[in-house]
This record gives C-alpha cells, structure tokens and sequence, in this order.
C-alpha cells in the first residue's frame, strides 16, 4: 500500500512495509528519475499519517538544507540516513557509527581503521552498534539532524556520562 501527497514543492509518498510500519520518503516534485534527490524517515511509524506527518516537520522546519541534504544522496546503497552515537567502554570515548541506505553500518575514527557491518533485515541498527562495536548508551538521529543543536546537547551529556563511567572505573 502507499499513500502520495504533494506538499511545498516536494512529493511525499508514504509506503507500508512487509512488517505493516509505514515509511515515508519525499522527493522535489517534478523529478520523475530513481536517482533524483529525496529525504527519507529513518524509522518506522504505525500509520501512513504519521510517516508523512515526520516529513512535513522535516520540511517545515528546515531542517534539510543544501549541505544536509548533498550528505544525504551518495546513490546506489551510500547515502547516509542515520547516524548512532555511543560510549565505548574500554577508553571512555564517545565514537559515531554511520548507518547507509543499504543497511550498511560504518566505523571509523582517529587510529582506527573502517570496520562495517550490514544490518539484516528486521535488526535493530541500535542493537547492531552495541554487538558488533560495543558501544553503550547508543542513540541515532536522522543524518538531516545530526547537525542540529538538540544533537550536540545530547551528544555533549553523552561525552558527560563516558566522563563519569571514566571516573567511576578509575575508583
């Protein structure tokens, strides 16, 4: 099933998957071509209203801007539609993960070489991050938001919490 409804210069299609969620997906209208610019919701909804209810706050409140929206379509399975922020619990650090469209989870940082995973289908991308990287105290934003300044307010109270576990541990 799917739902289309245009919307300030872009077309939101709103789509339920095999699982009944609703995902939505909009794109500039007038762009009829599968590599054309879009912004995606990151996570499932329980009705098509409140998929495209997701995107309309997205446009509304611009949060998708040139930049954001340049990091967003790499095509072919590369695009960025998530980033997972967590504390790894041997050096007390906050490290990012990137999640892509194909379902591809990245790793890299300062002295560490990339290391990916792919999600199978139906997992968790929070619960992935905390197996395969060891990471705690996972969230993931949007990559539209990653950005935004509620992201680093909580991206600095994680830094906070890794640097009380540091504290903790060295007691």
């Amino acid at each position: 099933m799917e739902r289309l409804e245009p919307y300030k210069g872009f077309q939101i299609r709103a789509y339920q998957e095999w699982s009944g969620q609703w995902l939505a997906e909009a794109r500039k209208a007038g762009i009829n071509h599968p590599d054309a610019d879009y912004i995606a919701t990151p996570s499932d909804h329980p009705t098509p209203e409140a998929a495209i209810n997701f995107i309309k706050q997205m446009i509304d409140q611009q949060m998708i801007d040139e930049d954001a929206l340049a990091r967003l379509t790499k095509g072919k399975g590369e695009e960025l539609f998530e980033t997972l922020y967590g504390i790894n619990p041997n050096t007390f650090e906050v490290e990012t993960v990137s999640l892509n469209r194909g379902g591809e989870l990245r790793k890299s940082g300062k002295d560490v070489e990339l290391r990916t995973h792919y999600v199978a289908p139906g997992r968790d991308s929070k619960s992935e991050v905390r197996i395969t990287f060891g990471l705690t105290n996972v969230f993931s934003v949007p990559q539209a938001l990653v950005d935004q300044e509620s992201t680093k307010r909580r991206v600095e109270e994680l830094r906070k919490r890794a640097a009380e576990m540091k504290r903790a541990a060295s007691e």
